[in-house]
């Protein structure tokens, strides 16, 4: 499975990790690294995530 970052998501990442990094050094990389792993999970398992019918996420 392809994941493709539509430009609103890329930047609602980078606010939120630029928020993480404003309030505690080093959450920001957290954050990512949280993200990522759940990216991951999708990518392997897609049946098991939910789709949001009538919106391109």
């Amino acid at each position: 499975m392809i994941l493709r970052w539509q430009t609103e998501a890329v930047n609602e990442v980078e606010a939120a990790a630029s928020f993480y990094q404003d309030k505690q050094p080093g959450l920001e990389q957290r954050f990512l690294e949280v993200l990522e792993d759940a990216l991951r999970r999708i990518q392997r398992r897609p049946h098991t995530v939910s789709k949001n019918r009538g919106r391109n996420l």
